[in-house]
């Protein structure tokens, strides 16, 4: 098999130190859940600077659980605010027309897949430049 890899695909099979690094969002599907046939959100990183420019992970969200993306709805601008009955509530939309492009600090961690595999986990958010300093153009 002979193989000819560009700096994007060597970049995209980069595991990266983990840490926070000032990330792109570069793609966002739905497609449904192979367990239960709800539907999960598929939101794709890459990452934008210094030694693991281009290298980046996917962060999945289900529908039946989706207050696990309450930190990176927040980072994106989204806020709480009373539900008027004593808690707090959070409106936002999860999209292609809505996501793709945002700017974002990720902390990556290593994961691994039932099989072994590693990959770059995104497993915290905050606002683009708060834990990295990095200043969009």
């Amino acid at each position: 098999m002979r193989v000819n890899l560009d700096s994007a695909a060597l970049a995209k099979g980069t595991l990266v130190t983990p840490g926070w690094y000032p990330c792109k969002i570069t793609g966002y599907k739905e497609e449904p859940a192979k367990t239960d046939r709800s539907t999960n959100g598929v939101v794709n990183f890459e990452i934008l600077t210094g030694d693991f420019k281009g290298a980046g992970g996917m962060r999945l969200y289900n529908e039946k659980a989706l207050g696990f993306a309450k930190t990176l709805l927040i980072s994106l601008g989204a806020k709480m605010v009373d539900d008027g009955q004593g808690g707090k509530k959070l409106s936002a939309e999860l999209s292609k027309e809505i996501l793709i492009g945002k700017l974002v600090d990720v902390y990556f961690v290593r994961g691994a897949s039932n099989k072994g595999n590693e990959f770059n986990e995104p497993k915290d958010f905050a606002p683009i430049g708060t834990n990295t300093g990095y200043k969009a153009a």
